[in-house]
């Protein structure tokens, strides 16, 4: 897939696998690279790791955090949380984006109206 110059989202990009494909992608020298995970403690240390090992080249590295399965104003709680205080009613919430940084949450129905793009 070809990546030069356009931006990439890596979805679990802080985990041990996810970094990996961050790496590969860096070598194929997108514009920006959005590092994704579920927290922002995890997504921004390893934008700022990427960050690191991607000077010299032309991307610029920044951080995503987020549940998309979790409404905005519950995502800073924890599973156990979330799970013991909401009624289902109540988990209807629309896609929004905060920059910089980054944080997406969405409703059931905007995900699966995504499509899936193969990695590198």
């Amino acid at each position: 897939m070809e990546v030069d110059g356009r931006c990439v989202l890596v979805l679990g990009g802080a985990g041990l696998v996810g970094r990996a494909v961050c790496r590969r992608v860096l070598e194929r020298r997108p514009s920006r690279l959005v590092v994704a995970s579920l927290t922002r403690r995890e997504a921004e240390e390893a934008a700022r790791e990427l960050g690191k090992e991607a000077s010299g080249r032309p991307s610029v590295v920044e951080p995503s955090w987020g549940d998309l399965f979790v409404p905005a104003e519950l995502g800073d709680r924890s599973r156990a949380e979330v799970l013991a205080g909401r009624p289902a009613a109540c988990w209807s919430t629309t896609c929004t984006r905060s920059s910089p940084p980054t944080r997406w949450t969405a409703t059931h129905s905007d995900v699966s109206s995504w499509t899936s793009v193969p990695t590198v």
